[in-house]
């Protein structure tokens, strides 16, 4: 029995001798595989860096043969809109709006209308024709012009008929403010010393002072004072709103006082009126007092 224990044990310690442990042996297997360089792998590494820059040589040219010609256009120095603002019956304004033209190919102003009362243009080079032909980056510049003949806001368009390729009619508006007319600020009128039981009769005259220019009056009206004031006036007028005073023109608009009551009367007479020459938008205000005994 003992010599066939010893000779089991022996057997156990050779093998465990000759055999070493698996972990390690598959340890030492891996580090030889990753110690050898794989060919595949390491042509595959250099086929993406070829790739890469291969892709970034060629995003940093272009072709010629691929890139449009520039189409011709029309550059023009205002958005849209021209505004004139407040300008005085008998003067004119003019903005200058310069034209430029953009593209490989020639560009043609064929030709420039204006709509509107009291609008024109002009070009600021008196020897300028139309048809104008402009090469890239030429440019002509013109003056449009706002001479107001009346006292309304005015409205118009200055329209470009050009060779460009996507916009060849350019359209722009043209504002001009209420004109400054000079008016005459409607006189008090009071009424002193009438009897209850009779009546007297006063005008306002309200007088457009300006020599050319018409006024356009919106709205004529009477109202009666603050309520602690006796208020026994009758406004004999009857006009049709809106209507023009011409040049030079005055109207009279009568009032009566037929007091019922002693004592202090007092009322509002309005015009409204399109000018701007007075600060609240065009309107003249006139006071009527009148004092019954």
């Amino acid at each position: 029995m003992a010599t066939t224990y010893l000779k089991v044990m022996t057997a156990l310690v050779a093998l465990s001798v000759g055999c070493g442990s698996p972990a390690a042996d598959q340890n030492e297997a891996d580090g030889d595989l990753g110690n050898k360089a794989d060919p595949d792998v390491s042509d595959h590494y250099d086929d993406l860096h070829h790739n890469r820059d291969n892709n970034e040589s060629s995003n940093n040219s272009y072709d010629e043969d691929e890139v449009g010609a520039r189409e011709t256009s029309l550059i023009v120095s205002v958005r849209g809109l021209v505004e004139f603002g407040s300008v005085e019956g008998g003067t004119d304004a003019l903005h200058v709006v310069e034209l430029k033209a953009f593209g490989d190919e020639a560009l043609i102003i064929e030709a420039v209308d204006v709509a509107g009362e009291g609008f024109s243009f002009e070009f600021v080079d008196a020897e300028v024709v139309l048809p104008l032909q402009l090469e890239d980056a030429e440019s002509v510049a013109l003056n449009v012009i706002f001479a107001p003949t009346h006292s309304r806001e005015a409205n118009g368009t200055l329209e470009l008929k050009t060779t460009a390729v996507r916009n060849p009619v350019a359209s722009i508006r043209l504002v001009g403010n209420e004109i400054c007319g000079r008016l005459d600020q409607p006189a008090q009128t009071a009424f002193d010393g009438v009897a209850v039981g009779s009546e007297r009769t006063e005008s306002f005259v309200f007088t457009n002072c300006h020599d050319l220019v018409e006024i356009e009056v919106l709205d004529v009206s009477f109202r009666p004072g603050p309520a602690h004031f006796h208020s026994d006036f009758v406004a004999a007028f009857d006009v049709e709103v809106p209507f023009f005073v011409g040049p030079s023109e005055s109207l009279s608009f009568p009032i009566v006082f037929a007091p019922t009551q002693v004592g202090q009367h007092y009322g509002q007479f309005d015009i409204v009126t399109t000018s701007q020459v007075r600060p609240n938008d065009g309107r003249f205000a006139g006071r009527v007092t009148g004092m019954a005994e």
